[in-house]
């Protein structure tokens, strides 16, 4: 069963910017991810510090191994120093 994923990242104050480029360089590499079928980055309206990724896996097998990719493993000591906060929400869809 297909996952969808709303990941919301909070960037400390100053570190936007390094935020949403540490952001960006997962776009690519996790696109070609075996069952990700959508990984779309955005920001706030109404807040430049505030960033969601909306995901879309093929199961939470593949959302696992997302998260155990070099790249992402590699990211997430920077997350401890440029971000306030950090949310994951998983969902299935219901129709």
């Amino acid at each position: 069963m297909r996952i969808r994923v709303v990941a919301t990242i909070t960037a400390k104050p100053g570190q936007a910017e390094a935020t949403k480029n540490l952001l960006d360089s997962l776009i690519e590499p996790t696109r070609v991810e075996d069952g990700c079928h959508e990984y779309v980055l955005h920001s706030s309206v109404e807040n430049d510090h505030e960033f969601v990724f909306i995901e879309e896996w093929e199961s939470q097998g593949h959302l696992d191994a997302h998260l155990a990719t070099p790249h992402l493993e590699a990211a997430f000591p920077k997350f401890d120093v440029l971000t306030e906060s950090v949310s994951i929400k998983v969902y299935h869809r219901v129709r």
